[in-house]
């Protein structure tokens, strides 16, 4: 008995990887159905909304169990946005704002070399320029400067003549940064989403939802998310046009996304609504990367985000200098946005030279010392990028199922980048071991780090003592988790309408899956492209056309009209023909009844 695989499986909770642990035969691991909701509050919501049945169900299972949340999940909008004001500190930081437009000082904006800092950076910088506001923008050289604020940079504002500083995506933890540019006359207000310090930095505001003693509704705003909340709160102050400021949401969408986000709460109405501005979009830098990322034509989603748009906006500040990539999205000049983004399209394809070198090397290593069953893999190189070793360890992360760290070495000084899985918090592990690092940062699945070369050794043995201590064996088999089981004569248009309104897809919103039991080929099945598998399946007299990316190998073994197959996957369409249909889109095939019980619950 074997599990065959395709496509992208949902692993609980981190939707939003393709990459798959896999064995000789396919993705190891147990396909989990989750147990089925109350049927009392299927049937009271279902008595106040008209929805297919599935539907219901699965919007009870994701929490969703009045018809208020349903509508808000559904059809989200600007309105369903909190008050920006809720935040402890946005009425003295817009006061402050307000203060700086009027006096005419000049402001820095301060942003992270990520999608998500370039973003904000671009969003406040547009915004404020519309006010009138003086402004310079300052990202750090990721090799020269690392993450966050920086002693370079203050000191070029306070030559600049700058009196007030924002940042975007960082400053929480930066006390030694902040105290410089007070000392010389530049107050600054932070905005923020990292898990701050025990003793925060005296900055004149503190905008971070995850501050401890923050009231503020929804904790899980990007970077880009929170200085839109500034925005938002300095536009209501000043009676300005909401219109405007919703015009913005495709800058917000994009670092949303791309920062990989829960796509719940707020930043599903940011990611939904910029979605569509994204689109059609007037901005001359996103038409520039649409055109050049090849996606001109296409419906965009938080998909092409994160594999076409994102990794070219990234590109720059792994590869070059961030502020390009900025440049070209306040750019209003069509013919310099797209130099701009071609150049950005140069350096993608430089880091992906880098990152495919660095990754043979790493997976080399691995396998010589068998180091893909340690509970985590850490691994160290001379010459090593810094700015593609994290794409790097994500991708081990994903194939050996297991936390990654990579540090690159220049001579005494190392730079590393960790990945990790749900069930292991790589900020603790690294807090533990914190005396071994000069400087570490980030959240429970992501962090950096700087060390000296003479602690690699006492460093990582103390780190895998804290990882075999905390990670369980189950911890370390991927798996497929299933929505809800479904007769193939509940998949009608009206089902396929309401499950688009699922989108846009990502971190703890995934693309639902679905299980149905004994399955039947019909018609002939056959190759089509690179080794998709193309089929008509059967189940209670009812025929769907299905497709299996990557599922070539499954043809020979797959018997028409024996009803012997279980099959996961998501509802998808096709309009390729011109004619709309509905097709199955295959992640996994189970055969000779290797899902054959029922199931509520328990791994198969």
């Amino acid at each position: 008995m074997a599990y065959l695989i395709v496509g992208s499986v949902r692993k609980s909770p981190r939707p939003t990887r393709n990459h798959t642990k896999r064995n000789s035969e396919g993705i190891s691991g147990p396909v989990e159905v989750s147990p089925l909701p109350s049927e009392t509050c299927v049937a009271r919501l279902a008595s106040e909304i008209d929805l297919p049945l599935p539907v219901i169900r699965l919007l009870v299972n994701h929490g969703y169990q009045t018809r208020d949340a349903v509508v808000s999940f559904l059809k989200p909008e600007f309105s369903h946005l909190h008050d920006p004001f809720l935040m402890k500190d946005m009425e003295k930081s817009v006061d402050r704002l307000i203060c700086a437009l009027d006096s005419g000082e000049l402001i820095t904006l301060w942003g992270d070399y990520d999608v998500d800092g370039i973003t904000g950076i671009a969003l406040l910088y547009r915004t404020l320029a519309s006010v009138g506001a003086r402004l310079r923008f300052y990202i750090p050289h990721r090799q020269d400067e690392g993450y966050g604020l920086s002693e370079k940079g203050i000191m070029e504002a306070a030559e600049a003549g700058s009196t007030l500083m924002v940042t975007v995506d960082c400053g929480v933890n930066a006390t030694k940064e902040i105290k410089l540019g007070a000392a010389h006359g530049i107050d600054a207000i932070v905005t923020d989403h990292h898990l701050p310090p025990a003793s925060l930095p005296p900055a004149f505001g503190m905008l971070d939802p995850k501050l401890e003693r923050e009231c503020y509704p929804f904790r899980e705003l990007s970077g880009v998310g929170v200085a839109f909340k500034l925005i938002h709160a300095l536009w209501a102050k000043k009676k300005l046009d909401i219109e405007r400021l919703k015009g913005e949401l495709d800058l917000v969408a994009l670092g949303t996304v791309a920062d990989v986000v829960p796509l719940i709460g707020e930043n599903r109405v940011f990611s939904r609504i910029g979605l569509r501005k994204l689109n059609r979009t007037e901005r001359a830098g996103l038409r520039a990367l649409v055109k050049v990322g090849g996606l001109c034509g296409k419906r965009i989603d938080s998909r092409h985000i994160l594999f076409v748009l994102a990794p070219r906006l990234n590109a720059s500040g792994r590869m070059s200098e961030a502020r390009k990539a900025v440049e070209m999205l306040i750019s209003e000049d069509e013919e310099a946005a797209m130099k701009l983004s071609m150049e950005l399209d140069s350096y993608n394809s430089q880091r992906k030279s880098v990152e495919e070198k660095i990754l043979l090397e790493a997976i080399s290593m691995i396998e010589e010392a068998d180091l893909g069953k340690d509970p985590i893999i850490v691994l160290a190189q001379d010459g090593w990028h810094p700015g593609v070793i994290g794409i790097c360890a994500s991708r081990i992360a994903d194939k050996y199922w297991r936390p990654t760290l990579l540090i690159g070495f220049e001579g005494n000084e190392g730079k590393g980048s960790a990945r990790s899985i749900p069930s292991f918090n790589i900020y603790e592990a690294l807090d533990e071991c914190n005396e071994y690092l000069d400087d570490f940062g980030g959240h429970s699945q992501a962090a950096g780090l700087r060390m000296a070369r003479e602690n690699f050794d006492r460093f990582r043995g103390r780190l895998k003592e804290a990882a075999a201590k905390k990670l369980r064996e189950e911890d370390l088999t991927p798996k497929t988790v299933v929505d809800l089981e479904l007769s193939f004569d509940e998949i009608d248009e009206k089902l396929l309408k309401v499950i688009r309104l699922f989108a846009p897809y990502g971190h703890s919103n995934p693309v639902p899956l679905f299980l149905t039991r004994r399955v039947e080929a019909v018609g002939t099945p056959k190759l089509v492209g690179t080794n998709h598998l193309k089929v008509k399946l059967r189940h209670n007299g009812k025929v769907h056309s299905a497709i299996g990316f990557s599922l070539g190998e499954v043809l020979d073994r797959i018997e028409i009209a024996k009803p012997e197959l279980d099959v996961v996957y998501s509802i998808g369409e096709d309009d390729f023909t011109g004619v709309r249909k509905i097709v199955l889109n295959v992640k996994r095939v189970c055969f000779e009844g290797l899902c054959g019980r029922e199931n509520r619950g328990d791994p198969i």
